[in-house]
């Protein structure tokens, strides 16, 4: 391979790269779902709740059933410099011995059960059951919500890109429109009436531009904020994909 296709061998393989790289940085609908039911604050404090809840009611039911505890203590003391004796008579014959060595043990086994509150355990069951679905009933909410607004600022960054092409396409318009007038102001055919309403046209025709890419960063913070991404990584969304088969069966 001479040097000359090594080089464009190489500039391929860089572009390649960065257009890769730059393809990472989008972002689908169905991608920035998952992320956000992954990665949101607020479903993983609601789905911590969930947890907590089945936590309690594993406990209330536990308070049915009769509680047993054990309990043991052990304790030896020795004293070496002990002297009293103690004498013992056996078969005629008198023994004395000095116990220095002295062995203690207490042992107790409670056990309690209720057998009647007035249902008080049985309710506190079923009310915790109902929280339970509570927490459940709020956590897709949330999630549903979330995915909600995901949607719309998807579509709203979708339409206004259009709307930026569109605008684009318009001040290059006005700009041609704007070049012209004023080679025909110069030649004498056109007023200076005339030339300053297609300059105005063309800086409100870029005013148009700079607004609506505003609005498109301002509707990517947003998607950032609910997706939890803190940090200044490229963000950008891939749009969505339709073809001839999709839009007849709709």
């Amino acid at each position: 391979m001479s040097y000359k296709n090594y080089l464009m061998y190489a500039a391929c393989v860089f572009q390649a790269l960065a257009v890769a790289g730059q393809d990472s940085t989008r972002w689908s609908l169905q991608e920035c779902i998952d992320y956000a039911i992954a990665h949101n604050i607020q479903l993983k404090q609601n789905k911590i709740t969930e947890e907590q809840g089945a936590a309690d009611l594993l406990q209330k039911k536990a308070e049915l059933f009769p509680s047993l505890s054990f309990s043991t203590t052990q304790a030896i003391d020795y004293r070496p410099l002990q002297k009293s004796e103690t004498s013992i008579v056996a078969n005629g014959i008198a023994n004395s011995s000095s116990n220095k060595l002295t062995e203690n043990g207490n042992y107790g086994l409670n056990a309690s059960w209720t057998v009647w509150d007035g249902g008080a355990n049985r309710k506190n069951i079923k009310a915790q059951k109902l929280q339970n679905q509570i927490s459940a009933l709020a956590t897709q909410t949330t999630a549903n919500s979330i995915q909600e607004q995901i949607a719309q600022l998807y579509v709203q960054i979708l339409y206004s890109k259009d709307a930026l092409d569109v605008n684009k396409a318009m001040e290059e318009t006005a700009k041609s429109q704007f070049g012209r007038g004023k080679e025909m102001f110069e030649q004498g055919q056109i007023s200076k009436a005339d030339l300053a309403q297609l300059e105005a046209q063309a800086a409100s025709a870029q005013y148009d531009c700079v607004a609506t890419q505003t609005q498109i960063d301002n509707y990517k913070r947003q998607l950032k904020e609910l997706l939890e991404i803190t940090d200044d990584r490229k963000f950008d969304i891939s749009g969505i994909g339709t073809n001839d088969e999709a839009t007849m069966q709709l």
